[in-house]
């Protein structure tokens, strides 16, 4: 059985404590998968509307670009 963490409480897992080599892997997966999204037309349209809304709304401010 696995077990996950619920939001706002604490794993214990203190980051200096995570070997420099995992700490890559973890940093190199996280990228993968982010670029896997944007490969996507489909996020990257959602991704768009959502930036609009918040820009909108004032959450980040209109001449904000993300690099």
């Amino acid at each position: 059985m696995s077990k996950t963490a619920k939001a706002g409480t604490s794993t214990g897992v203190k980051p200096a404590d995570i070997p420099e080599c995992i700490a890559d892997h973890a940093a190199y997966a996280t990228l993968y998968a982010i670029k896997r999204f944007f490969d996507d037309p489909a996020a990257n349209d959602c991704y768009k509307k959502w930036l609009n809304d918040q820009q909108r709304n004032g959450v980040i401010k209109s001449d904000y670009v993300p690099q």
